[in-house]
Parts: structure tokens; sequence; C-alpha cells
């Protein structure tokens, strides 16, 4: 599975949102899930996330497992400090903010629905070439592909 899949999982809130609880028991209701970021810095900007029925707005940082946020650096850089929740698939370690505060974590894992799943890792693991030609293109002279794709 790769990050990307649970960005769009998020973003499009395609997961089981009814009685969502964060590892740390508390209450989580997504208000807005942010604005997608493709650049540096937390993944989805300005979330509006209500936590143990207290409203935040912050960043949502996004990982395959909560380990991730040390192996990336996160806790030495400012732009994570005004992350509100760390969304991952898997739980592995607690991830502290500045101030030993724990970051609150909400895991995916079980709320994605199997055959959302199911499908993106079938679609993932496609072999086969999604156009006839696939198999050749790398057989072609590469100024003739420039070309042709000019004329096109």
């Amino acid at each position: 599975m790769k990050e990307y899949f649970l960005h769009y999982v998020w973003k499009y809130q395609l997961f089981e949102k009814e009685g969502l609880h964060s590892l740390e028991n508390e209450v989580i209701h997504i208000l807005k899930p942010g604005i997608h970021n493709r650049n540096a810095a937390p993944d989805f900007l300005n979330a509006k996330i209500e936590i143990n029925h207290q409203t935040w707005v912050g960043n949502v940082e996004i990982h395959l497992k909560s380990s991730d946020w040390y192996a990336h650096h996160h806790e030495n850089d400012v732009n994570y400090d005004a992350t509100i929740l760390h969304v991952v698939y898997e739980y592995d370690v607690a991830v502290y903010l500045k101030g030993n505060t724990v970051l609150p974590t909400l895991v995916l894992k079980d709320l994605i629905a199997p055959s959302l799943l199911s499908n993106y890792l079938q679609l993932s693991n496609v072999t086969t070439n999604w156009i006839s030609c696939g198999a050749q293109v790398n057989t072609l002279d590469s100024f003739f592909q420039l070309e042709r794709a000019l004329v096109f």
C-alpha cells in the first residue's frame, strides 16, 4: 500500500466515520478534512476537527505507520507544530508533539471498507499494459517518440 491511497481515502472521507475515536479514546468528529497539500509540510492543511467536544483547526498528517512520523523527522520540523491529528493505517508507536503532548491518532485499518482496499490492491498490482503498444514503447528512439507526441 502507498501513502497516497490513504490521502485519497482521507480527502474523500472513504471510511467509516460513525463513532470515531482516537487511540487515546477521544471522540472525533471530522468537520472539514482540510486542503490536500502536495508540497512539503503536512498532508492536509486547515482541517477542522472536533476532538472530545473541542473544535480544532490545524493540519492533518497521514502515514502508513505511526512511526513514520519519526522516520520522516517531523518531530524536528516546525511545519508540523500545528498538526492536530495523525491519521495512520497501522499504529506501532505513540507520537509526541513539543511539550511532550500526545498527538491524537486515528487508525484507519479497520475503518476502510474491505472492497475499497481490495480494489486498490488489485489495481496497484496490474502488470499488463494499459495500451496495446505499451511493451514496445521502450524500443523506440526517444526523438521519434517526441516527434510522434507533437504530431498527435
